[in-house]
């Protein structure tokens, strides 16, 4: 062990000897998961509850008692890391979608795993990304996942696996769909090049990469986001706010300079576009344009916001995991555990088991010792 490692345990078993310490008891032949749930990414709201997941770890908090209660594969989960996750409020379904392919679909009577796309062969990346609704259309009532290798649907209300739509680049090359809108008919995508677009009227092949609309951004202004409010269509890059107008992309120029976007979504309660940044929290009206502060983000570095129906803010934040707004205070309604799920080592004394985070090379650094 190192001379700088002994000197961080050290003054660290000082530390936890002058606070507080607390201890669960865990039957024996029985097992626990300790991932971090610090850096909360994704957010969906049923009626009930608001899901958030991390990087590795899953959980829901209850939207009036605010107990936050971990999802895991001792409860049922098939895997970890998830990487997509929306609510079907007609089905009743969490979507829970994986960095690996696999799926989770969350019912009032049990957890079903959906391993088909996990399971096909020649394909190594699998994640899937986004997901956008269809509705009734040629293609009749389906979910549209944005993947790693492109789009696949996923025919509704049985969730059966349906076409899928590759080499979607400007050269036929397999790209990336970060993020998914359908709007009018049509089928808007997020790719590493830019906006795609292809119409869900049946004239085309949506497996031809010629027949698709191609609006592309520079690094510096590639969107992230796509989020249908009211009659419009909204984009997101880190510097501005777009809308489509008459077949094309338009900056909106906004009332207030929120600073650098984070995340856009419809609220819960209404149509209206809630606005994450670097500065606050916003909703702008889809059918004036008028844009409203609910908070600041002072002391925050939020991901994302999610208004619910009630609404009431959630935050999904970088460092504190899920929070909610009461009153005048941020309530921390995560799950507890590690800062990280990167741990290093996991040294016992005076009972208690402890978890350094990192690497031995970053531990100090990491850790602010």
């Amino acid at each position: 062990m190192s001379t700088y490692l002994k000197q961080f345990l050290f003054v660290l078993m000082g530390f936890l000897a002058g606070g507080q310490a607390w201890a669960q008891d865990i039957e024996i032949g029985t097992w626990r998961t300790h991932f971090s749930y610090a850096n909360v990414k994704l957010l969906t709201e049923t009626p009930n509850r608001v899901y958030g997941a991390s990087t590795s770890g899953f959980f829901y908090t209850d939207k009036e008692e605010g107990n936050p209660q971990v999802l895991s594969t001792l409860n049922g989960l098939s895997e970890t890391g998830v990487s997509a996750l929306t609510y079907l409020p007609d089905l009743s379904t969490v979507f829970v979608g994986y960095r690996s392919g696999g799926i989770d679909l969350l019912q009032p009577n049990g957890i079903t795993a959906f391993n088909s796309i996990k399971e096909t062969s020649g394909n190594n990346e699998k994640a899937i990304l986004s997901t956008a609704r269809s509705g009734t259309n040629n293609l009749g009532d389906s979910l549209f996942l944005g993947t790693s290798y492109g789009i696949t649907l996923l025919k509704l209300p049985g969730f059966t696996l349906g076409s899928s739509y590759l080499n979607l680049g400007s050269n036929g090359q397999r790209v990336a769909i970060t993020d998914l809108a359908i709007f009018n008919n049509r089928i808007f995508a997020i790719t590493a090049e830019g906006i795609i677009i292809n119409t869900l009227d049946g004239s085309q092949n949506l497996n031809d990469f010629s027949t698709w609309q191609r609006y592309p951004f520079s690094a510096a202004s590639a969107p992230f986001a796509l989020e249908k409010a009211g009659n419009n269509l909204f984009a997101a890059n880190s510097s501005e706010l777009l809308i489509w107008e008459n077949g094309n992309w338009q900056s909106l120029q906004l009332s207030t300079d929120v600073g650098n976007l984070r995340d856009i979504r419809k609220a819960g309660y209404s149509d209206a576009l809630v606005i994450t940044s670097s500065t606050g929290f916003y909703t702008l009206n889809p059918e004036n344009n008028q844009l409203t502060q609910l908070q600041s983000s002072n002391g925050l570095s939020p991901n994302a916001a999610l208004l619910t129906s009630e609404s009431t803010l959630f935050v999904a934040d970088r460092q504190q995991g899920l929070i909610v707004k009461q009153g005048s205070d941020w309530l921390s309604v995560s799950p507890d555990g590690p800062l990280y799920d990167e741990i290093y080592s996991l040294p016992f004394g005076n009972n208690d088991i402890l978890a350094l985070p990192g690497n031995q090379d970053n531990l100090l650094q990491r850790t602010g010792f």
